[in-house]
This record gives C-alpha cells, sequence and structure tokens, in this order.
C-alpha cells in the first residue's frame, strides 16, 4: 500500500473565472493597458519554511489578469468564477510528492493593497481528463499569508498570497490547480503570463537565440535565477547561473495546456473552457508549488508500506 501522510479532502468544487484585457462586462469595465512586467515585481519566493520550490509556473508578464474569486461583491452581486492551470510532477522514487504550500498573485479591481478584502484561500487540484480539469483531488479553504510585492500591473498593487497546504500527489501525473480567493468583496485578478514566442519566433521555452533576454514564456538572463522564472535550457545554451533545483524538481512550469475557466461571465460558462475561446488568446496562471518527495517527509510511524 502506498504512504499516505495526509489525508485528502474531496468535495463537490463551487464555480469561478474573467480578464482585464479590453473586455466588457455587466459587472465589470475594461481595464486599462498593462504595467511593465517582471522589472516591476520582487523575486518570487524559493521556498515556504523548510519546502523547496517544486513546481514553478511562472511569473507575471502584464499580459493580463483572470478574473477568478468566490464572494458577494459591493452592491450584493454573488459571484463564482474558477480558474485552473495544468502541471505535471515528476519521478519521486515512487513515495509521490508531499506539497506543502502554494503561491499566487493579483490585483484587487479596488486597488486594494494587501491582505485585501477577503477571509481565505480556496485550494483546489483536479485530475486531468484529456486536457481539462476532470474530477476533484483536493480541496481546502486555508489561511493565508500577504504581502505587496511593488509591483504594479494594470495601475493596482499587486499582491502576493502564499498558504500552507498538504496533500500528497501521485508521482508522473498531469493534475490542474486553483488558488481562489474566498469570502470576498472585491473583484480580485488572478495574474498571467501570455503563451506566445515573445514575437522572435523562436520557440517560446527555449533559449536558443535568447540569451540575456526573455524567450516568451521563459527568461535567459542571469536574473531569472532570482525570479526562478529560467528557461529549461538556459545554462546549456547561456552559461552563468543555474535556477535552483533546476526550475523546480517537477518542472518548470509554462507548458502543457492553457489555463481554463468556468463559472459566472456573460455569457455564463457552466463547463470548463479554454480561456482563449473567451479572452481571443491563450494565458498560463501564474502560481507555485512547495514540498518535497513524500518519503523525505511522512511521520516515522507512518514510513511503513
Amino acid at each position: 500500500m502506498k504512504r499516505n501522510c495526509t489525508n485528502l479532502m474531496t468535495a463537490t468544487a463551487a464555480v469561478s473565472a474573467l480578464a482585464f484585457s479590453g473586455m466588457l462586462y455587466a459587472d465589470q469595465a475594461a481595464m486599462t493597458a498593462p504595467g511593465a512586467g517582471r522589472d516591476n515585481a520582487t523575486p518570487a519566493p524559493q521556498q515556504i519554511g523548510s519546502a523547496p520550490l517544486i513546481w514553478d509556473n511562472g511569473d507575471p508578464d502584464g499580459s493580463n489578469g483572470i478574473s477568478h474569486f468566490e464572494g458577494v461583491l459591493t452592491g450584493g452581486d454573488a459571484l463564482e468564477r474558477d480558474a485552473a492551470d495544468d502541471f505535471q510532477t515528476g519521478s519521486a522514487g515512487g513515495s509521490g510528492w508531499q506539497v506543502t504550500g502554494v503561491q499566487m498573485s493579483g490585483v484587487w479591481f479596488d486597488g486594494a493593497s494587501a491582505p485585501g478584502p477577503l477571509s481565505a484561500l480556496r485550494v483546489r487540484i483536479w485530475n486531468d481528463a484529456g486536457g481539462q480539469p476532470g474530477s476533484v483531488f483536493f480541496d481546502a479553504t486555508v489561511g493565508f499569508n500577504a504581502v505587496n510585492t511593488g509591483g504594479m500591473f494594470f495601475d493596482r498593487p499587486e499582491v502576493s498570497y502564499t498558504a500552507d497546504v498538504s496533500v500528497i500527489l501521485d508521482e508522473n501525473t498531469t493534475y490542474w490547480i486553483g488558488i481562489q480567493p474566498a469570502g470576498t468583496t472585491d473583484n480580485f485578478f488572478h495574474l498571467t503570463s501570455a503563451i506566445d514566442d515573445g514575437g522572435n519566433g523562436s520557440d517560446p521555452n527555449s533559449c536558443v537565440g535568447n540569451c540575456g533576454g526573455n524567450a516568451g514564456n521563459c527568461w535567459c538572463d542571469e536574473g531569472c535565477c532570482d525570479f526562478a522564472d529560467c528557461c529549461a535550457d538556459k545554462v546549456a545554451e547561456c552559461g552563468g547561473c543555474a535556477p535552483p533545483l533546476g526550475g523546480g524538481a517537477l518542472g518548470g512550469g509554462l507548458q502543457g495546456e492553457e489555463l481554463q475557466i468556468r463559472g459566472d461571465f456573460t455569457p455564463a460558462l457552466p463547463d470548463w473552457a479554454p480561456g482563449s475561446q473567451v479572452f481571443g488568446e491563450a494565458y498560463d496562471l501564474t502560481f507555485k508549488i512547495f514540498g518535497v518527495p513524500a518519503a523525505d517527509d511522512c511521520p516515522a510511524d507512518l514510513n511503513n508500506d
């Protein structure tokens, strides 16, 4: 029997998601053009407590923000919007991966600073179902830490949220994750990065021809080690610094499927749909996952099969 250091919680998922880029909804005016990208933000955390970064899905690039929350807005409108993005686990020696924390950032429509008008974060992980979120694998409403990063996007301060979670993921498996403000009275926009080739015609995940700069979905400069957004081939192509844990023990992110959305849009989306179907462009959610191989984190009395 596989070791299991935590009880997995499953529940019926609520729904939530919307975007900044020039779209007009009944409850949300179109946003202004984005501010500068990564240079506005502070380096992303490389660990929570003693647990290192094991998956990095990138940092905001100023391309957009996806409305992603559940709550009753000022004025009485109850809205629920979901956004989810995929990630893939690697080999963990047969033990699975003990996830201990997550991080994401966004901006509030009303321009609130940390902690913002929310009571908790809802963290959900779904099994993959043919390139979309499927059955709920993990669902928890948790407390959080919030800080202002110093970055500005859409003329609003960027707020970074981290939360402790406890769940064991199977190795070599695709999942989807959503990190959603809960109990809010304001519209929250989870910041994204665009899925494109950066306008340079090259592979958006490669440093070939991009040393010292941006490859589209990842970076090839020396700063990428501080921001944990290096391309996987950064050292091989450009030399210099190497990202901690090679960009994450599970993987470097910014690959796989574009984000998926559902919920109270105009029109409503009762089922998962690619974000590009609504927004006209493909985006990745920006988030980070922290943890260790499960065999390294199990209490001694649970280390027996």
